[in-house]
């Protein structure tokens, strides 16, 4: 957590997008503007002007041009605004985590609970009911435009209990009230107020959405269904003994659901709604995150070109959340070797009866397999075991970087320190009285 004056600092280094210019100023113009931001946390006051937005519209792929779905909307705010906001959803992120306001099935938009954690907790789900003997499904549901719909009443109404300090809330209703957006089109322009939804690029557009989605989390399921949270995306999961049984459940559970998206103001997308079963005998498959097939690569780039794609994108792809799905055994050291051998023969040049550990040494690319049980060595190290094995060598947890539990941190308020005065400081654009 920050205070003003260091959220001031780093935010002129690395600002989202804003719509003013950025100028030098001196330290002593610094303190003056911590002094301002102060005095807004404690009145709960967001000012008018810092609350005008310029929207531009990015074209999503695959969309009909005469649907307003086609264009996804970014809205420039003001520098100094963004640095209010960030202030802000520092302090109410704190609260809510160390009050545990915030329900464990809750993933993303949180710190340490990222998609490894989302997908470890559904696949503990599936085992747990097929050693219970039970069948289970997986219902994965998508709210449609939820940044854009999110109900500010129902933000509000969260955050009062929660318990949300009052000068907190007062500057979030502020921060909401009054709102207006801007769209320029050739020489033309035009300007509206809005009352709903978050501004796309804001800092406290995720905690606005997680406000909202946390309240499908508390809602009694009957028995065997469970709901898990992750981003704007909403996973239920239903066992039974019976297949008719898991038909009734997920029937009962989807029509709460659908009384909850009445309530919020949001709907579902039903054409991106997906079931997988699971089975209780037979044999278990992890989720098919290497079954897919990697394009041939263009031959007209180079096999340097090739190798830097592969480090910097495909394989980021290829091992992602290994820690959930990577077991080690042959079946998955075979399929992963299968897929990165295609992308270092285009790679290398080299004839298709080259064996892959060849190929691996040519390239200099590591084994597909020892990159995923190294990520999933790392994991196990920082949410499981102090100590695990990586080939010969033994890591000690205590050397390793691990999460640290946000409640654990101090105040924000009480972390403040001003700036050197040796250190050269800018803020982007000016307060005004």
């Amino acid at each position: 957590m920050d205070s003003p004056s260091h959220a001031q600092i780093r935010n002129t280094c690395r600002i989202p997008p804003c719509t003013n210019d950025y100028p030098r100023f001196t330290v002593q113009e610094v303190e003056a503007a911590v002094k301002k931001y102060k005095k807004y946390l404690i009145q709960g006051y967001f000012p008018k002007r810092w609350k005008e937005a310029n929207l531009v519209l990015f074209n999503k792929t695959n969309r009909e041009d005469t649907s307003p779905a086609t264009f996804r909307p970014f809205c420039l705010l003001d520098a100094l605004g963004n640095i209010l906001d960030r202030l802000l959803t520092q302090r109410i992120f704190h609260h809510i985590l160390k009050a545990r306001r915030i329900n464990q099935n809750q993933f993303g938009f949180t710190p340490g609970r990222s998609a490894p954690e989302a997908i470890i907790q559904l696949k503990n789900w599936t085992f747990m009911a097929r050693d219970q003997g039970k069948h289970s499904v997986i219902i994965s549901l998508d709210v449609q435009s939820a940044f854009s719909r999110v109900w500010w009443p129902l933000v509000l109404h969260n955050l009062k209990r929660m318990d949300c300090p009052k000068n907190l809330f007062g500057l979030t209703a502020s921060f909401l009230d009054g709102r207006s957006i801007s769209l320029q089109y050739g020489v033309n322009s035009i300007s509206k107020n809005y009352t709903i939804g978050c501004p796309q690029g804001s800092n406290s557009g995720p905690l606005l959405w997680l406000l909202v989605i946390n309240d499908t989390l508390e809602i009694d399921f009957p028995t065997d269904v469970r709901l898990l949270a992750y981003a704007d995306d909403l996973y239920l999961f239903v066992a039974a003994t019976g297949k008719q049984t898991i038909k009734y459940r997920a029937t009962e559970a989807l029509e709460m659901l659908h009384n909850w998206s009445h309530k919020a103001r949001v709907q579902f997308a039903h054409e991106k709604t997906q079931l997988i079963p699971f089975g209780k005998k037979g044999r278990q498959k992890h989720p098919p995150y290497c079954s897919f097939v990697v394009a041939k690569s263009n031959r007209g780039l180079s096999g340097r070109v090739l190798r830097a794609l592969y480090k910097r994108a495909l394989e980021r792809i290829l091992v992602y959340a290994a820690s959930a799905w990577w077991t080690g055994t042959v079946r998955n050291i075979d399929k992963i070797n299968i897929i990165q051998r295609q992308v270092l023969l285009a790679i290398t040049g080299a004839f298709r009866t080259t064996s892959t550990a060849a190929l691996q040494v040519i390239s200099g690319v590591e084994p597909a397999d020892l990159v995923c049980e190294l990520k999933s060595a790392v994991y196990k190290l920082k949410h499981v075991s102090p100590n695990v094995q990586f080939l010969v060598d033994d890591f000690d947890g205590l050397t390793m970087d691990s999460h640290l539990d946000t409640p654990k941190l101090h105040r924000p308020s009480a972390m403040g320190h001003k700036p050197s005065r040796l250190c050269p400081s800018s803020v982007p654009g000016r307060l005004q009285n």
